[in-house]
C-alpha cells in the first residue's frame, strides 16, 4: 500500500516571524495558506514540488486561547519553548488504503474534514473521501 510525503507541520507562536525565517534559512518561498476559523489558527505554505510541502501553523486569534477552544491550549503549551516540529503527514491513494492504515495503528478515521479558508475567501477541505488523504501521527 504506498504511502507519499503530504506534508510536514511546524507550530509558532509568531505565524510570520517564524515563515520569514525559514524563508531566510532555505531560499524557499512560501504562500498565505489562509486560517481555520474555529480555533483561531492560520499558516503559511512552503512548496517543495510533487504536492509536498512545509506548513507552518501559528494563532491569530489570542482570544482563543484564553477561551481555552479545543485545541488552542495544547498547542500553546507545545510552542512555549518556541517553534517546533508538531507531524508529518503521508497520503494515500484511497479511502480503504488509509482506513487499513487507521486500523493497524489502532485509530480512526475522522468523519469531520478539516476546513481551512483562503486569504481570498473560499474554502479549501480535507476529507477522508477524496482521493489523496493525509495521516498525521503527532511527533
Amino acid at each position: 500500500m504506498p504511502q507519499y510525503l503530504d506534508h510536514y507541520q511546524i507550530s509558532s507562536r509568531n505565524l510570520y516571524e517564524s515563515a520569514q525565517k525559514l524563508r531566510e534559512d532555505t531560499g524557499l518561498g512560501f504562500y498565505d495558506g489562509g486560517f481555520f476559523a474555529g480555533n483561531g489558527m492560520a499558516n503559511k505554505i512552503f512548496p517543495l514540488g510533487k504536492g509536498t510541502f512545509i506548513e507552518i501553523n501559528g494563532i491569530v486569534d489570542p482570544g482563543k486561547v484564553v477561551a481555552k477552544v479545543p485545541g488552542t491550549m495544547k498547542f500553546y503549551e507545545r510552542t512555549e519553548a518556541g517553534d517546533c516540529f508538531s507531524l508529518m503527514c503521508m497520503r494515500t491513494d484511497t479511502i480503504e488504503e488509509l482506513q487499513a492504515i487507521a486500523t493497524r495503528l489502532k485509530s480512526t478515521v475522522s468523519p469531520k474534514p478539516v476546513q481551512r479558508t483562503r486569504p481570498n475567501g473560499p474554502p479549501v477541505q480535507a476529507s477522508p473521501h477524496r482521493k489523496a488523504t493525509s495521516v498525521c501521527p503527532t511527533i
